[in-house]
């Protein structure tokens, strides 16, 4: 199950990079509904879930905090901007989710921003995966 879900950040990774390799605009990538699961596959509980998503976040520098029951707010800032997003999680599930951000080129209409938005929304998603894999 670890090897599935590090096959599925390297192709994340690789799409990324892919579509944002040329240019300084992309479309958001909000990732939606991913497995949440411990070592060797087995089922978590809804609190260790939140404590290897703060746990990932705070390892790649976003500052994250509880904003309801199964609802986390990360922010990251890096010089002038500043990223955002919202991840609402439960026991089997969390999600990484466009919420704001500041100097990133944001375009509501396209649903574009700054290509290294997305980098770190994939650096985040590694690090939660890290996480979790250890519970």
């Amino acid at each position: 199950m670890l090897k599935k879900h590090l096959l599925l950040s390297a192709l994340l990774i690789v799409s990324v990079g892919l579509i944002t390799g040329c240019f300084r605009q992309s479309a958001i990538v909000n990732l939606h509904d991913l497995p949440a699961v411990g070592s060797s596959g087995r089922n978590l509980s809804a609190a260790s879930v939140k404590q290897a998503i703060i746990a990932g976040a705070r390892t790649r520098g976003w500052v994250a905090r509880e904003l309801s029951p199964g609802v986390i707010t990360a922010t990251l800032a890096v010089r002038a901007h500043t990223a955002e997003v919202e991840i609402p999680y439960n026991s089997t599930s969390y999600s990484i989710v466009y919420k704001n951000s500041n100097n990133l080129k944001y375009q509501p209409s396209t649903q574009t921003i700054h290509s290294q938005y997305n980098t770190w929304i994939v650096y985040l998603h590694q690090a939660i995966e890290s996480q979790l894999a250890v519970q």
